[in-house]
C-alpha cells in the first residue's frame, strides 16, 4: 500500500494532500513514505520495530544540531519511523 501511494505521488500529479485525501492519510504522512522511499528505497516502506540505544540517540541529536535540521529531516536521514523520538 505504501509503495502505490509513494508511485502514484512520483508518477503523477498529485500532491501529498490530494493523495492524503484520496487515501484516508495525513498530508505528512504520505511526505514521510515518499522521502523515506527516496532515501532508502523499498527498505524505507518496511515495518521497522527497533530499540535505540542511548549512543545511536546522541548521534542523531548531535548530527540534528551540527546540520540545523528538523526532526522530520533527520528522520528521514536515519530511517527512524517516528520523528518525534
Amino acid at each position: 500500500f505504501k509503495y502505490r501511494v509513494v508511485q502514484e505521488y512520483l508518477e503523477g500529479p498529485m500532491g501529498y494532500v490530494a493523495l492524503g485525501k484520496k487515501y484516508g492519510l495525513q498530508s505528512s504522512m504520505v511526505e514521510r513514505w515518499v522521502g523515506w522511499y527516496k532515501t532508502h528505497g523499498m527498505v524505507g516502506l518496511t515495518k521497522k520495530f527497533t530499540f535505540y540505544s542511548a549512543e545511536f540517540k546522541l548521534s542523531v541529536l548531535r548530527h540534528l544540531w551540527d546540520n540545523a535540521l528538523s526532526y522530520s529531516q533527520v528522520a528521514t536521514h536515519f530511517n527512524i519511523r517516528n520523528p518525534g523520538i
